[in-house]
């Protein structure tokens, strides 16, 4: 274990094979690490460092800094500056924070995670990216890719892969684009669109707007009532498309609700679903309500139209004739 200095000028600072903690000050510092669990700090100067093998730190700090993480779980910051970013194998963490950062990652090296505090698309060989401080859009490539918004307004972009995006605490569009991806809305009112492949969206928190597209998709409400009700714009009985009410329904377990019955005589001309595989308050069964004129959807844990009724959603744009657009396919629910 060493912990070295450098100077003003341009130093060569080698590490040992033990822990070490190696500052290069001023100057442009070539900084390499070895073995062991390192911290290398390139101060001002563009630097590069060298991690080696182990899991190690890098800081560049200001100027046009080159990392090379190494064999390890590393974390990699340039810093101020333009900054060359590499981390190999391991499960590798770097911080961009420069419009001209850029990361590079080795084919099969590890799980990798950018956290930008800008605009930022991911490069090749890198999975999750998530978004810090202000307003920023993030985009994926053609991995499984986890995008994580913050509490601004962002804008999520899956691309390729079974992506899972995260909307957090603002107002965000989420797209996933091609392939099967999981889209959670978070707090806000969020914008959310699945794209090809047969997508799950969970609008969360918020009066969100939510389009499947192509495939067999899959909507999840988890809260009820007008300040979380949702809109469906392509909610479609034909392709299959499902509505999933999670942990919402009193005493149910995981399935697909059984011996749904239609009943057209207990809201006038809304249409009323009971289901026998769930129970409500007291012995009375639960109610699912879709009304024809405005396409709400409605769960009475009580039945009937009492002040119980809460709302879920809303679907845009789809057949006024019941009987055609839900059955007991259409409506699942899970604990």
């Amino acid at each position: 274990m060493a912990t070295q200095y450098g100077t003003n000028g341009n130093d060569v600072i080698d590490g040992t094979t033990g822990n070490d903690t190696l500052y290069g000050l001023d100057g442009d510092d070539i900084i390499s690490g070895y073995a062991g669990n390192d911290i290398l700090k390139g101060g001002d100067g563009n630097d590069t460092l060298k991690g080696g093998n182990g899991d190690d730190t890098l800081y560049g700090g200001a100027g046009n800094d080159t990392l090379f993480g190494g064999a390890g779980n590393d974390y990699l910051s340039g810093g101020a500056g333009d900054d060359i970013m590499r981390g190999h194998d391991g499960d590798d963490t770097y911080i961009v924070d420069s419009a001209n950062d850029m990361v590079y990652e080795t084919l099969d090296a590890g799980i990798d995670r950018v956290n930008a505090y800008v605009d930022y698309t991911l490069g090749a060989n890198v999975e999750n990216l998530y978004l810090y401080d202000t307003a920023v859009k993030g985009t994926g490539n053609s991995l499984d890719n986890e995008l994580v918004g913050n509490g601004n307004a962002n804008t999520l972009y899956g691309l390729g892969g079974n992506d899972t995006l995260r909307g957090g605490n603002g107002d965000d569009i989420l797209k996933g684009y091609a392939d099967n991806d999981i889209l959670y809305g978070g707090a806000g009112r969020d914008f959310l669109y699945g794209g090809d492949g047969n997508d799950t969206l969970y609008g969360e928190k918020g009066n969100d707007y939510l389009n499947g597209g192509a495939g067999q998709d899959s909507f999840v409400f988890s809260h009820t009532g007008e300040a979380n009700a949702d809109k469906i714009a392509d909610f479609s009985h034909d392709a299959s498309d499902t509505i999933v009410l999670k942990d919402i329904l009193d005493g149910a377990t995981d399935g697909s609700i059984e011996g749904l019955t239609f009943d057209g005589t207990v809201l006038d001309d809304d249409c009323y679903f009971e289901g026998d595989g769930f129970t409500g308050n007291g012995a009375e069964d639960s109610g699912i309500y879709y009304d024809t004129a405005n396409g709400n959807v409605w769960y009475n844990p009580t039945t009937g139209e009492g002040g119980d009724s809460v709302k879920i959603c809303t679907l845009i744009g789809v057949p006024g004739a019941i009987a055609t657009l839900l059955d007991s396919a259409d409506i699942t629910y899970s604990a």
